[in-house]
C-alpha cells in the first residue's frame, strides 16, 4: 500500500483500489478523519488545497 504526505501537514494519506484516494462520506472513518485535521489545524479549505 502506498502512501503521500498531504502537504507539510504530516499527515499521511493511503492510495488504495485503482489509484483512487479514499474518502469518507460518513461514519466513524469521517469523524476520525475530521478530527485529525482539526488537531493539526487544518480546515476543510486547508485539507482541499493540500490535496488537490
Amino acid at each position: 500500500m502506498k502512501r503521500r504526505e498531504i502537504g507539510d501537514s504530516g499527515i499521511q494519506a493511503s492510495k488504495i483500489g485503482l489509484g483512487s484516494w479514499p474518502t469518507y462520506a460518513g461514519g466513524l472513518e469521517r469523524k476520525l478523519t475530521l478530527a485529525m485535521f482539526a488537531a493539526h489545524g487544518l480546515g476543510a479549505t486547508a485539507r482541499q488545497r493540500r490535496v488537490a
